[in-house]
């Protein structure tokens, strides 16, 4: 995303509920490592460019008053945002914590919320307002596209936001003015959970019955459908010409982008196991998958042969964090984990006072944990005794 100045985002937060009660004199520039989307971008890898070395200390926690989809929190430029299941947005300060403000709204926000040019797209789970759609330099409500309730985080290119919803219309709608330029309707049988993914101008959604399709960001159309034996319900990742799809029975698919075709295919002996949304390793060239089985696996992209694999106590719902030298998790047992990014190796870890279901952010060498205890986290690496000043 290229940089451009954002003219008090915070006071947008407040516009949107139809109270200011805050204003930032100072404009705020969005950088390409921030996080303004599911994953840190559109196709999802869970990388950001950012030392979060451990031992990590809490920094501070804040109590956000309600539960957090899976998508997680949008950090910009040093500023938390957060959509909450009561319907709230929370604005926090990255270093300090402080409580920037907070705009309430009638519906729960489910899926992730998504900035790009100067708009901020909001996912309710309410047919009244599925989508909404905010300037935020001077908070007009732009436009409203009413629907099925939305689940997933919205992808949203310069000109065509794309919306999957839970009875499996995908539509195309423009981005400024908010008309509905396409749809295409799935199946009518299933509902789409997981979120749309971005490759080369096109886009590639997967239905809860496991059928995949790549359909045209601009027009909709499409060029192809992958019917899959297993359903799927955690969002996709794509790198190159590989698409890699987490289902919910032990097996984990490569597709090619350009055919569809299935390339090779990741099997469990338990198929019990419901796989999370994948990770991509650019770095290493490998992509690292979690389950409810507690592992966390590191596969070959070109092959799918496995390569290191680590046992972690409880499920993993959410996917793996790459920074630059570590990787990060969370399970629904509480507990925050620090590996290796290259060997897989276990090198920290941290009970947290509840679930972790919503995805690990980093951003200025700093750690954004939620749990299910409504509580917000961060963190920062310890400081070691040479580095603390007498």
């Amino acid at each position: 995303m290229t940089k451009i100045f954002l003219h008090s985002i915070l006071s947008l937060v407040f516009l949107l509920s139809g109270c200011v009660n805050l204003k930032l004199d100072e404009r705020l520039m969005v950088d390409e490592g921030d996080w303004y989307t599911e994953g840190g971008n559109d196709t999802h890898h869970h990388h950001v460019s950012t030392t979060v070395d451990p031992p990590l200390v809490e920094k501070w926690r804040y109590d956000v008053g309600a539960g957090v989809g899976l998508a997680g929190a949008l950090v910009i430029d040093g500023v938390i945002l957060v959509g909450t299941r009561k319907g709230h947005i929370l604005a926090l300060d990255l270093q300090t914590g402080k409580k920037l403000g907070r705009a309430r709204f009638e519906a729960p926000i489910e899926g992730g919320m998504t900035y790009n040019n100067s708009l901020l797209y909001l996912p309710f789970i309410d047919k009244k307002r599925t989508i909404v759609a905010y300037n935020i330099y001077d908070g007009d409500h732009v436009w409203r596209v009413k629907g099925a309730p939305v689940e997933s985080t919205i992808l949203a290119g310069d000109s065509v936001v794309v919306v999957v919803d839970s009875d499996a219309l995908v539509r195309g709608i423009d981005a400024r003015s908010g008309e509905v330029l396409w749809e295409q309707q799935m199946d009518e049988k299933t509902g789409i959970v997981a979120s749309p993914v971005s490759v080369d101008g096109d886009l590639i959604v997967a239905t809860e019955e496991g059928v995949v399709h790549k359909l045209e960001a601009a027009t909709g159309a499409k060029h192809w459908s992958q019917a899959l034996p297993e359903p799927v319900y955690s969002t996709p990742s794509v790198n190159g010409d590989n698409i890699f799809i987490p289902t919910t029975r032990g097996r984990f698919y490569s597709l090619s982008s350009r055919t569809g075709e299935i390339k090779w295919v990741y099997t469990l002996p338990d198929s019990t196991v419901r796989f999370a949304a994948p990770g991509y390793d650019t770095e290493n060239n490998q992509v690292v998958l979690a389950g409810s089985d507690g592992h966390l696996r590191a596969l070959d992209p070109a092959s799918g042969d496995e390569g290191w694999v680590t046992k972690l106590d409880g499920a993993i719902i959410t996917a793996p964090l790459f920074t630059n030298n570590t990787i990060y998790v969370g399970s629904l047992r509480g507990m925050l984990y620090a590996l290796d990014r290259t060997t897989g190796e276990k090198l920290w870890e941290h009970k947290v006072t509840g679930r972790i279901k919503s995805a690990i952010v980093a951003h200025d060498e700093k750690l954004v944990v939620m749990a299910e205890t409504q509580q917000l986290f961060v963190f920062e690496t310890e400081a070691r005794e040479e580095d603390v000043s007498p």
